[in-house]
């Protein structure tokens, strides 16, 4: 019937396997893609706000502070979470993995249902979408991380130089602040 995933085609015909393969294949060109894409932007973070808070602190000193390219070795420590034992790019592996087990399980559930390919679809779209959000989420917490490195270690090379760097915090004084 059009529409619709019949269970003996599917295992006479090797079909649920083979989507399994591709699915696997899929998922990991795209986390491989994307872990490729967080690390150049994470990079990127850590570089733009290494030079910026330099030349911050250069323009309020009015010296220059001995400020050089950043070093290979820097930049890659920068992008390791000391306090994350899994650490980003395993975690996103991780999260890959799981979504993949959780689109062949709905796939499974809809052939043995004998529910329409539309609904599958949409079963597997939303699973995809919460995939999506949890790298986004992965993204923007080592991001925040990656700006606060690159911002403490370039106030290290200002330090280095003679600077006295001191951090203030300032709270808006709310009912929320504690």
């Amino acid at each position: 019937e059009q529409g619709y995933l019949n269970s003996e085609d599917i295992v006479k015909f090797g079909r649920l396997k083979k989507l399994e393969q591709s699915v696997i294949a899929e998922a990991n060109a795209v986390t491989k893609s994307g872990n490729r894409t967080i690390k150049n932007e994470l990079a990127e973070v850590y570089e733009d706000t290494y030079y910026r808070t330099g030349f911050t602190l250069e323009t309020q000193v009015q010296a220059k502070l001995g400020y050089q390219k950043i070093q290979d070795k820097l930049l890659k420590a920068a992008l390791i979470n000391q306090y994350d034992p899994i650490g980003w790019e395993t975690r996103n592996k991780n999260n890959n993995a799981l979504m993949v087990r959780q689109i062949m399980s709905k796939v499974s559930e809809g052939v043995v249902q004998g529910r329409p390919y539309r609904e599958i679809a949409k079963d597997i779209e939303e699973r995809v979408g919460i995939s999506s959000r949890d790298a986004m989420v992965i993204a923007r917490t080592e991001g925040g991380r990656v700006y606060s490195r690159a911002s403490l270690d370039s106030m290290m090379v200002a330090e280095s130089a003679g600077v006295i760097i001191a951090k203030k915090w300032v709270s808006t004084l709310d009912e929320r602040t504690r």
